[in-house]
């Protein structure tokens, strides 16, 4: 350790920054009237006296992080209602193409929960495909993110399954509340002409 007063040198004066001090935070209001006081009288009158936290400064280093963690979840929400009207779309053309067909299975006496099967049983398979196929770049994306840290933690699979199982859930939602209804249409409407 060595001990210096930094005016002496004149090349120390451009390489010293910061002083970190630990002081207690029972007493910190006085504690820096009392750094002020020491720093202006024996330290350096010229050069103001400005203090931070370590801890702010430290959460403000992650403050962009955060913003962009605030900006992607809004964003998330956004692109998760277009996409679940956009399935209600395509759910409710596919099965208006499929009415006449739905119509023959009710006459010929299938139940409603074989019928919601049969009608939603393809978006689940385009679930599972379009999960799988998603969830490989994204892992090695959100690796290669972490890097970036110091201090890094390991990509737990537990948000992949939870994401896959909300993805299941809106599909189900929507799929079946568009078959439902299609399942309880008039019949006679859709055979008349048969």
């Amino acid at each position: 350790m060595m001990f210096f007063h930094f005016k002496t040198m004149d090349w120390m004066i451009f390489n010293v920054h910061d002083f970190y001090i630990k002081v207690n935070p029972e007493h910190m209001q006085q504690t820096i009237t009392d750094i002020e006081k020491f720093w202006k009288k024996n330290v350096d009158g010229d050069y103001g006296f400005t203090f931070d936290f370590v801890d702010k400064n430290y959460a403000r280093t992650y403050e962009a992080y955060t913003n962009q963690k605030n900006l992607f979840s809004l964003l998330n929400i956004v692109v998760i209602i277009i996409a679940l009207f956009g399935l209600f779309a395509l759910a409710s053309y596919s099965i208006e193409r499929r009415m006449k067909e739905i119509a023959i299975r009710k006459t010929l006496g299938a139940e409603t929960h074989v019928l919601l099967k049969a009608l939603s049983k393809q978006y689940i398979v385009f679930c599972i495909i379009g999960f799988f196929a998603a969830v490989i770049p994204v892992y090695f994306l959100l690796d290669k993110w972490l890097q970036n840290f110091v201090y890094r933690i390991d990509i737990s699979f537990l948000p992949f399954l939870i994401g896959f199982v909300v993805l299941m859930l809106l599909t189900l939602i929507v799929v079946l509340s568009r078959a439902y209804q299609a399942t309880q249409v008039e019949v006679l409407k859709y055979l008349k002409y048969e």
